[in-house]
């Protein structure tokens, strides 16, 4: 199962935290490492999120892949380099696998 404290490994420490009353806090200055505020620009925290998906992707297949016998790699996040030389860019792709017998909380985890 894909929980906070599984992504934390593939994130930057203090990335998420859990604040109490059922709440757990993205820390998008600890993801980073800048100081921001409500007029920040967000296109980097939407970049290291999107990256540390994928990097939890990779993570998680490693560790199915080890296992006896190896289980199937998931799909959740994955990047592709795109653009030139000149001008490099990444496209991301994040996919959900939806269980459409329930109609609440109807996402599916793919490792589970």
């Amino acid at each position: 199962m894909i929980t906070f404290n599984s992504l934390s490994t593939y994130f930057p420490a203090g990335s998420f935290e859990f604040v109490g009353n059922s709440q757990v806090k993205l820390n998008i200055s600890a993801m980073t490492g800048d100081s921001l505020t409500l007029d920040s620009e967000a296109i980097k925290a939407i970049y290291t999120i999107l990256d540390s998906l994928v990097t939890a992707t990779n993570g998680i297949n490693s560790d199915r892949a080890a296992q006896t016998p190896p289980l199937a790699p998931v799909t959740l996040a994955s990047k592709v380099l795109t653009g030139t030389v000149a001008q490099p860019g990444y496209e991301y792709k994040v996919d959900f696998i939806v269980d459409s017998s329930t109609f609440l909380n109807n996402l599916k985890d793919p490792t589970v």
